[in-house]
């Protein structure tokens, strides 16, 4: 009900691992409101809507954005990269800005720049989320910082701003 009619853009990759999340459309947020009036965030909305009782045409108001593209035996050199080939599959990803920098202080400097640039666009982009996920795009680089229990050190997610978490 979410991604549609059957999509034969993958059957050249063999099995295949997509990874993503289920998103709801700003424009669809007063409709969900309609099957539940206690919707108050991203979470909450999403939860409500695919909670197992849910009609067809609650879900059918969600979205999968795609961040993740997994085949045996195939790469992608940087984030970039995977992103291109999921969309010319024919998914969705979430909106994405690169930024060229040569070391970690350039980046500091570019956080605020970059989470006032998502939070100006926000409602052209036209999802309810939560967060802004910063992430290195070179895919060795990404990989050498490793992981920290379930979680990458190459990424880390910002919940502030537009995005600040009261409800925790």
């Amino acid at each position: 009900l979410i991604l549609g009619e059957f999509n034969d853009s993958l059957t050249e990759y063999g099995l295949v691992e997509l990874r993503g999340e289920v998103c709801l459309k700003l424009e669809n947020m007063e409709k969900a409101r309609e099957y539940n009036s206690s919707i108050k965030s991203a979470f909450s909305a999403v939860a409500s809507l695919l909670r197992p009782s849910s009609t067809d045409e609650e879900v059918q108001l969600l979205d999968f954005l795609c961040y993740g593209f997994l085949v045996d035996d195939f790469s992608f050199n940087n984030r970039e990269e995977e992103f291109q080939e999921i969309e010319k599959c024919g998914f969705k990803t979430p909106e994405y800005l690169l930024v060229e920098s040569s070391n970690r202080y350039d980046l500091e400097e570019t956080i605020p720049t970059v989470m006032q640039t998502f939070e100006d666009a926000y409602e052209e982009f036209g999802y309810f989320c939560d967060g802004v996920v910063f992430e290195i795009n070179s895919r060795d680089l990404f990989n050498s910082f490793g992981i920290e229990g379930n979680h990458n050190s190459g990424n880390i997610a910002l919940k502030v701003g537009l995005w600040k978490q009261d409800l925790y």
